[in-house]
């Protein structure tokens, strides 16, 4: 959620108990849990409520593929009568574009 790695988690623990002392770490690690799974729980909530407020319409947009709300893309369909699956890839399937020394 953070992209938080190893070094980044050892230098916040290690303010941590600079900041709060080994007394009261504990105690405060453990309100931010709570405060967490509080707003958590906020979250599904109101998540819950605006799918029933929605209804089934919304299961509609669940399987909607995002792909098919490009422009480009609508316009090559829909106006040229053209298909992706028609169309060559852009995209070499052997493997990474050749690579010109020169070119750089």
């Amino acid at each position: 959620m953070f992209n938080l790695g190893a070094g980044e988690a050892a230098v916040i623990g290690l303010v941590a108990v600079v900041v709060l002392g080994p007394d009261r770490l504990p105690r405060a690690a453990q309100e931010v849990g709570r405060v967490l799974r509080h707003l958590r729980g906020i979250a599904q909530d109101a998540k819950d409520e605006l799918r029933a407020e929605l209804g089934p319409e919304v299961d509609d947009f669940r399987a909607l593929d995002i792909r098919s709300l490009d422009p480009r893309r609508m316009i090559r369909e829909h106006m040229l009568g053209e298909d992706d699956a028609a169309r060559p890839s852009r995209v070499q399937a052997s493997g990474p574009p050749p690579w010109d020394p020169d070119a750089t």
